[in-house]
């Protein structure tokens, strides 16, 4: 069994399902790290980590990346085949798919607007145009399979169910259907990241004439700043699972020893 080194969500046979969960549940987090435990080495990106694993050392981090002890080549056999033949009855796993699609892709609306300094505007087009790349590309692939059916000579009315899958709507879509515009971002930020929205203060407005599409008009001009509540920022962080777990645990800094039930708890 592959358990998550980051959350205790996910529990699965299957190694190429772990690192799915941790491309799409993890790696977008901020400060994702990612180390490999046969050669120590760490990875700050994702795509960086399961390269290292598909050149170098795909058989042994598949043994220790799951803390499993080697039981030689016709173990490793019958956990390859487990991944095949199980892959659908891993226990434990995340099961909405459509909901792990859109917490990656909200972390990467979040991630690349912030890093690159993007407009809204900016963000939408990018989502939108990933949209019609992965529906061109889903069109190309179901033109595929027809087309293989076909030359066996099958049609998809003869495959109970098919013609109901090739036209359902992609992951991609149904995920940014949740994140259409920026609320809705923001508030899938505020209810699942426990984000703090920068909060706009007004310090001046008054009235100019302006020139808006060749025309003079009367606007209302607002000078403004923008703060994050220092407050609102320490309660989020302090919700976080990984800080409350640390609630019950004491440490003595001078004795660099955990402080457990005994007398010298007392003692100052």
């Amino acid at each position: 069994m592959h358990s998550c080194p980051y959350c205790t969500s996910f529990l699965g046979r299957s190694f190429k399902k772990l690192l799915h969960h941790i491309k799409f549940i993890h790696s977008h987090e901020p400060n994702f790290s990612i180390t490999c435990r046969q050669c120590g080495q760490s990875f700050r990106k994702f795509n960086s980590f399961k390269s290292h694993i598909q050149r170098e050392e795909k058989k042994n981090a598949l043994l220790n990346f799951a803390n499993v002890s080697e039981q030689g080549d016709e173990d490793v056999e019958d956990e390859n085949s487990d991944e095949e033949d199980g892959e659908d009855n891993d226990s434990n796993e995340d099961t909405n798919y459509v909901d792990d699609v859109t917490r990656f892709l909200a972390l990467f609306i979040l991630k690349t607007k912030e890093e690159n300094q993007l407009s809204q505007q900016t963000i939408n087009a990018i989502l939108d145009n990933t949209g019609d790349l992965v529906d061109s590309s889903l069109v190309e692939m179901k033109n595929k399979v027809v087309a293989c059916l076909q030359s066996s000579g099958i049609e998809i009315a003869d495959v109970e169910g098919l013609s109901g899958v090739l036209d359902e709507p992609s992951i991609y879509s149904q995920a940014k259907q949740r994140l259409q515009n920026e609320y809705q971002q923001m508030k899938y930020f505020v209810e699942n990241f426990n984000f703090v929205e920068p909060q706009e203060v007004i310090l001046n407005q008054y009235a100019e004439y302006r020139y808006l599409q060749g025309k003079q008009k009367l606007c209302l001009v607002k000078e403004t700043f923008h703060y994050i509540s220092i407050l609102k920022t320490l309660q989020s962080l302090l919700n976080q699972a990984d800080v409350l777990c640390e609630v019950s645990i004491l440490f003595d800094v001078c004795r660099t020893g955990n402080i457990t039930g005994t007398a010298e708890m007392g003692r100052v």
